[in-house]
């Protein structure tokens, strides 16, 4: 008897908590941290208009980064969850040797020159047509330093937030994603292949993969099929691609039936970052 009165006092206080958060707190979105959460603010702003405190997940503490004076007005509830949801997806299927990419907008990338006007100008198009709903295969061509996987992180970006952050995006820094399925835990060379496999069907499921830095790889026959296989997924669907090599560099390193599939919705979207000086040097 004496257990059930607890269980019972336990059930008023959590119906109690609940009660006293629907009067004060009101829900704008689901939890991209947990199952079952949801991100909270307070009904009633400061005196100034702004939020008192940025959403907040009351289930597992996670709190929403938001430009400070954010106002109610500027928390969407679908929005919000929806921007949740993309940014958590990026994150759990990219492999990045460094993270900073996650940064790379169109108006961070500053058009110092008339030739990175140029290149601003093409990844715009580039996403103007992914939006419009074409299948792209996007190539930018250069030597390193020239802003070419800034240019396609951007127009990752400014696809998400034109689609409502309805698609689904993937980021693969191919030297680093070979370096991943080669130093894993395994017993032999078809564990090997199995793990390489396995890691680019995940990349099929993606709307838009980014393909940062082909051509960097050391060029084993085992390399050459792994992107083979790659582009035998992504055949009809969107990908990014970025490159020091020349297009036909890049014929010479890899099969014809490869090039073909990569060439494959490539009309007019293929740019060469020529021109522009290689910004790590000043």
């Amino acid at each position: 008897m004496a257990k059930t009165e607890g269980v019972r006092v336990i059930e008023s206080v959590a119906t109690a908590v609940q009660t006293v958060m629907s009067r004060f707190l009101k829900p704008v979105g689901k939890c991209p941290n947990c199952d079952d959460g949801q991100l909270m603010v307070w009904k009633s702003p400061n005196r100034d208009g702004e939020l008192r405190c940025p959403p907040t997940c009351p289930s597992c503490g996670y709190a929403e980064q938001l430009a400070k004076g954010a106002t109610l007005t500027d928390v969407d509830a679908t929005e919000l969850a929806a921007k949740n949801a993309a940014k958590q997806y990026l994150h759990q299927n990219s492999i990045v040797s460094n993270k900073s990419v996650f940064g790379y907008t169109l108006k961070g990338y500053q058009p110092t020159t008339p030739e990175r006007g140029q290149a601003k100008i093409f990844a715009a198009k580039m996403a103007d047509r992914i939006v419009a709903g074409a299948t792209m295969h996007a190539t930018f061509v250069g030597g390193p330093g020239r802003g070419k996987t800034h240019l396609a992180m951007a127009i990752c970006y400014n696809v998400l937030a034109r689609t409502n952050y309805q698609k689904k995006i993937a980021f693969i820094d191919w030297r680093e994603f070979l370096d991943t399925v080669k130093t894993g835990m395994h017993e032999n060379a078809k564990d090997i292949q199995a793990f390489g496999d396995s890691l680019i069907n995940e990349f099929a499921n993606a709307d838009i993969v980014v393909l940062d830095d082909l051509g960097s790889e050391r060029g084993s026959e085992y390399d050459k099929a792994l992107v083979d296989r790659f582009w035998r997924v992504r055949e009809d669907k969107t990908v990014i691609t970025t490159t020091n090599l020349s297009i036909p560099e890049l014929a010479e390193s890899y099969s014809d039936r490869m090039i073909s599939r990569m060439q494959k919705h490539s009309t007019d979207a293929i740019y060469g970052m020529t021109g522009i000086d290689d910004y790590r040097r000043g």
